[in-house]
């Protein structure tokens, strides 16, 4: 995964924390208010926890968006 930008880009892939800030800064968010999700331990945990993020591994932390705790963190009303 990468991030574009207008300039092209980020040089950085995951693990690498720079992929998940850029991500927050286009998104508009904090690191600390963002939760990834997703199903690579290496690439996507350690990658979103070294940025600042909440990092979820789909599968074993979280099995369905439905979840409560999940649904509450993002702040959907399940």
């Amino acid at each position: 995964m990468a991030v574009g930008t207008s300039g092209g880009k980020v040089a950085a892939e995951k693990p690498n924390p720079t992929i998940f800030l850029k991500a927050c800064e286009l998104l508009k968010v904090k690191p600390e208010d963002a939760v990834h999700v997703w199903d690579d331990r290496r690439n996507d945990i350690w990658g979103a926890s070294d940025a600042g993020c909440d990092a979820w591994l789909w599968g074993s932390d979280v099995h369905c968006f439905k979840e409560m705790q999940v649904a509450r963190r993002i702040g959907v009303h399940v």
